[in-house]
């Protein structure tokens, strides 16, 4: 199932400044959970690549079938110091898919 959500601004065009604002077009979709192999960062956003770049490693290392790649975000900058900001690099494996060797990462295997 597939339900679009237009932001507020669209419910009143007249009022609203639309030069402070970016539209983007939301959908919500229900789906079973995806299987993923998830590499966490705690810090600033910018320095989640170097987390993606260790987790490539491993799925060339280990011929792992990644079907997509995904980065998490969890907190809002604006609001949490940088320091603290939760995010992950993750790859989306196949159903069923077992975390072998990891080469020495904490990778988790997780279904969103």
């Amino acid at each position: 199932m597939v339900r679009s959500h237009k932001t507020w601004p669209d419910l009143c065009p007249t009022t609203f400044n639309w030069a402070k604002i970016i539209l983007v077009n939301v959908q919500i979709i229900q789906s079973e959970p995806i299987p993923v192999v998830m590499l966490r960062h705690t810090g600033p956003y910018e320095q989640l690549a170097p987390k993606f770049d260790q987790l490539w490693g491993w799925v060339t290392a280990n011929d792992v079938p990644v079907q997509k790649t995904l980065g998490i975000f969890w907190d809002n900058p604006e609001f949490t110091p940088s320091h603290q900001l939760r995010s992950a690099a993750c790859v989306e494996v196949p159903v069923g898919f077992s975390l072998g060797d990891t080469g020495g990462l904490a990778l988790e295997l997780q279904h969103l």
